[in-house]
């Protein structure tokens, strides 16, 4: 995932996100069908951040396996850059 240009297209801290930005993440990482599911969920960058993998599973109700990998990697790695952006801009 090319996550400068993730950063461009959605320049807010993910914590800041719209329920359409996630929408537009969704969309990024090729999981453009749980769209409706996020958006049902009013799941916005707060409510992102601390999604783990049984909410996945227990409350948007997505089974398989690969997607909640590729779900919560995503996200891992999203709040990886942000940390190491934010370190940046305070040397």
């Amino acid at each position: 995932m090319d996550y400068e240009s993730l950063f461009k297209v959605l320049p807010k801290e993910p914590r800041k996100w719209s329920i359409d930005d996630v929408s537009s993440w969704l969309s990024f990482i090729g999981l453009q069908t749980l769209q409706n599911t996020f958006t049902l969920n009013s799941i916005d960058g707060s409510c992102l951040e601390l999604i783990e993998e049984n909410d996945l599973v227990d409350d948007l109700n997505i089974q398989n396996k690969i997607v909640r990998k590729k779900l919560l990697h995503c996200n891992s790695l999203i709040l990886f850059l942000k940390l190491n952006r934010a370190q940046n801009r305070t040397k």
